[in-house]
């Protein structure tokens, strides 16, 4: 776990130093990690925030979170909910959002972005990652051959319940993606503004970007 929290410091420390290269005038005062697991940003973003809240959609993650925390200023949710209604309009200065949209359906994905954009304060950041476009890797087509290959053997010693249990260990998650015009529109339509987007390396099997987003007619003299 020691791993996963490290991990997690990182990562907050590389998107608040991208935050800060644009110069945009971000109040500190409240950050969300949306999709906060056990906490692994939410943690980190509070050396940054007044405070930081974190949501998620499983019980068990938000009970592991609450018993992981180790700041004060950390407030973990639990949401069941399709969209943000816990929270009221222009409530947090960041936005944020990693490796969660992905496993939704576009339906809800897309509703949670417009939700984003509700939260988001006038002169708050929305950063989040999705993502677009899948693609077939040599690993996954290994990968296929040597479960293929595994249950020819077990076929022949009758073991297929070995077989079965391999199976039932892999990860079942499912994965989806949204076009970036399509993320573009609906933040446009939402009343934001992307600034800028990167590739993300950690969505198996697709391409994915990282979107920073603004609400829109602002400036840095506001």
């Amino acid at each position: 776990m020691e791993d996963v929290f490290r991990t997690g410091v990182e990562q907050v420390t590389s998107m608040m130093d991208r935050v800060t290269s644009l110069s945009w005038p971000v109040e500190h005062r409240r950050a969300l990690d949306f999709g906060c697991g056990v906490g692994r940003l939410t943690q980190p973003l509070g050396a940054y925030f007044d405070e930081t809240h974190g949501v998620d959609i499983s019980p068990t993650m938000i009970q592991l979170a609450k018993r992981y925390d180790q700041r004060a200023n950390c407030r973990f949710h639990l949401n069941e909910r399709n969209d943000l209604s816990i929270f009221s309009d222009d409530y947090f200065d960041l936005v944020c959002s990693f490796e969660t949209l992905q496993h939704m359906e576009p339906t809800y994905s897309k509703n949670y972005l417009r939700e984003f954009m509700r939260v988001l304060s006038p002169e708050g950041i929305l950063y989040f990652q999705l993502p677009y476009l899948r693609v077939e890797r040599t690993e996954s087509r290994l990968r296929d051959k040597l479960l293929d290959t595994a249950y020819e053997i077990l076929k022949e010693h009758r073991r297929l319940d070995s077989f079965y249990g391999i199976l039932r260990q892999r990860p079942a998650t499912e994965m989806y993606g949204i076009a970036r015009h399509d993320v573009t529109e609906i933040i446009q339509q939402a009343g934001g503004e992307v600034l800028s987007t990167e590739p993300y390396p950690n969505a198996m099997y697709w391409l994915s970007n990282c979107y920073c987003v603004k609400k829109r007619g602002l400036t840095e003299s506001t």
